[in-house]
């Protein structure tokens, strides 16, 4: 019998003892960190915790996992909450808090959070009618602005500022939009803390001037961002596996380690969190099989849901070779906001498993069921397209796949694949002009291309001089076509690892992430082609985003 199970069993009323105890007693402050703890508290036993506004539904934070306690805060407004825990075959238990305003009167304020390079502005109440931001200066440098929040009668506004240089001073001032007239605040003066981590080095090479900054994941440690310069300006003071995506409003997606996915935010507070042990026990309940562990990609989908890429371990016989053969494989898993598995789509299940990896590649560490095992897809990346289905990039296949998800009723089958020996007909007829072990397919912001960074392997194996390319190619579902916009030589070869993304202004920012020396390259090129930036950073890393903010995940 499971241990939790046993104490439950054994001492009976055991479910009326569950309790939760904050770190600061009711009430305290909006943007406060509060740590709750459960007891009883066991390794055995798992927790779960959700949070609500009084009057509202709950979310989950954290699934069932093993740790009993969690950090929180309000970052919006003041108002009663109410904290459950569940403890699993104990009982639950909920406690009323209550989150006051930081304004005692009618001015603004600035006060520090647990992060040196984060603070939180806050100011009165506006009309419901109108809007806030807030602008942030420093002398020599082009103005920042937080994103626009819509007012709520009678209760106090709140931004997170972040994007600052460490020890540095700084004014913000909070700008009303009324719908008729633009009202602003007195100017608030700040210092920005010191940093408590190093980032790896930063070297730029070519130009640095334009505006916006670079978010950078390294492979394995904390996440980072600096500003064109390679100046940094925030970080994840935890180290990370991956961070896979930013997301509007200031929150990002990582595998930390223990197989956990997290959303965390600005402060570095955990606002999601579930892992491999609690989705598998959803997995089983829906006849799916498990996942040896969450890799590449972790995301929210525009309608509010989850996606995560998964491991998938079978041995089959004769088929990538005679006799068994242990093939590594992935689920694309979807939740709903609460963490609940809603969807899924199975590599074994879509794809021809007769074709193995164009290179042959095998892989030692990840094989569990026998001592090496066929790494047969490796999917890096996957996102919802603009009509509802799904892009996936297979990099050991060389090949995009568009997958019936249909925003969430779709019955996965493949619409079409993209790649050399695919379902397109390419505009040029140079052999090499496709892709090959690429990364991070997606459409650009507007929907109309598809940019991903191509390393160039297969290309490579037959010319050791090759390059890694960052390409853009306009795809027609209906003729089956496929225009090559962009084809960027990116002067050097990166192996594995790699990023895409186009900018408003028609130029592209590609990631070769894995390059000789424990280094990475940042790259920017115009529509030719042209490098226009170049930064060099002293550390493998997983994917780079130019952003206008760290509020904002598209520039």
């Amino acid at each position: 019998m499971d241990r939790a199970l046993l104490l439950f069993a054994l001492l009976p009323g055991l479910h009326a003892q569950v309790s939760l105890t904050p770190s600061i007693p009711s009430p305290a402050r909006v943007g406060q960190i509060v740590t709750w703890t459960a007891q009883p508290s066991d390794p055995s036993l798992r927790y779960r915790f959700r949070v609500r506004r009084a009057g509202e539904d709950f979310r989950t934070v954290i699934d069932y996992g093993p740790n009993n306690f969690f950090d929180w805060t309000s970052t919006d407004h003041e108002g009663f909450f109410e904290i459950e825990v569940s403890v699993r075959g104990i009982g639950v238990t909920k406690v009323r808090y209550e989150m006051t305003s930081n304004i005692t009167g009618s001015a603004p304020v600035v006060n520090a959070t647990s992060h040196p390079l984060v603070f939180l502005y806050s100011a009165p109440a506006c009309e419901s009618e109108s809007r806030m931001r807030v602008r942030i200066e420093t002398a020599g440098e082009p103005p920042q602005f937080t994103p626009w929040k819509k007012c709520a009668a009678g209760l106090s506004m709140n931004f997170y500022l972040a994007g600052l240089h460490p020890q540095t001073s700084y004014t913000a001032t909070h700008i009303v939009d009324t719908g008729t007239v633009f009202q602003e605040g007195p100017a608030i003066p700040f210092t920005s803390g010191k940093e408590t981590i190093l980032p790896a080095s930063q070297t730029l090479l070519r130009g640095g001037q334009g505006s916006g900054l670079l978010l950078q994941s390294d492979i394995v440690k904390n996440v980072i961002a600096t500003d064109l310069r390679g100046n940094l300006l925030w970080y994840y003071a935890k180290p990370v596996m991956l961070m896979t995506q930013p997301q509007d409003g200031g929150t990002f997606w990582a595998i930390a380690p223990n197989q956990t996915l997290r959303e965390f935010d600005l402060a570095g507070m955990t606002v999601t969190e579930t892992n491999v042990a609690r989705v598998n026990e959803q997995l089983a309940a829906i006849k799916k099989p498990a996942i040896a562990g969450f890799h590449h990609e972790a995301s929210r989908l525009p309608d509010g849901k989850i996606l995560v890429l998964g491991t998938l371990e079978r041995i089959l016989s004769d088929t990538q070779g005679p006799g068994p053969v242990d093939i590594i494989g992935d689920m694309v898993i979807v939740m709903d906001r609460n963490l609940q598995v809603v969807w899924t789509w199975d590599t074994f299940q879509f794809l021809d498993v007769k074709r193995k990896a164009t290179l042959g590649e095998t892989c030692v560490s990840c094989a569990t069921l026998a001592k090496s095992a066929n790494d047969w897809t490796h999917v890096n990346s996957a996102e919802q397209a603009p009509d509802g289905n799904l892009l996936i990039s297979a990099r050991n296949q060389d090949f995009v796949y568009k997958v019936a998800y249909e925003n969430g009723e779709g019955d996965g089958h493949v619409i079409w694949k993209l790649g050399k020996g695919g379902d397109f007909q390419l505009d040029v007829t140079d052999p090499n002009a496709w892709f090959s072990h690429q990364h991070d397919a997606r459409y650009s912001y507007d929907g109309q291309e598809i940019t991903l960074f191509d390393d160039g392997n297969l290309r490579q194996a037959a010319d050791p001089k090759a390059h890694s390319r960052g390409q853009s190619l306009r795809i027609d579902e209906t003729n089956m076509t496929a225009q090559l916009l962009l084809s960027a030589d990116l002067g050097v070869f990166s192996s594995a690892l790699g990023s895409a993304q186009k900018l408003p202004d028609g130029h592209y920012v590609f990631l070769s992430g894995f390059l000789p020396g424990n280094k990475s390259l940042i790259t920017e090129v115009d529509s030719s082609g042209t490098i226009t930036y170049a930064m060099q950073t002293g550390a493998q890393q997983y994917r780079v985003f130019w952003m206008r903010d760290l509020h904002t995940a598209n520039f």
